[in-house]
């Protein structure tokens, strides 16, 4: 039976958006995304302002996209609790 208007259920309930471990973890990236927000500019403007102009800039960029591309893709499934095993 839905709760609400945007009932969200899951096949595995180990990607449950309302198990406490998710919500520290998504948590947990806003903060780091925000950081991300404040700082990638800033360094991209040192590089900016350097002899390699916005070349290394974007470098850097690609690089850091390309790194956390990895860190998505080694996400793994939360462990059952016992509330959802």
């Amino acid at each position: 039976m839905p709760h609400g208007l945007f009932d969200f259920r899951c096949a595995d309930e180990r990607w449950d958006p309302c198990n406490p471990a998710w919500a520290a973890a998504i948590g947990r990236l806003t903060v780091i995304f925000g950081f991300g927000q404040i700082l990638g500019p800033v360094i991209a403007g040192l590089f900016g302002d350097s002899r390699s102009g916005l070349r290394a800039g974007l470098a850097f960029s690609a690089i850091t996209l390309a790194a956390g591309t990895l860190v998505a893709l080694s996400i793994t499934p939360l462990p059952p609790t016992a509330a959802n095993a």
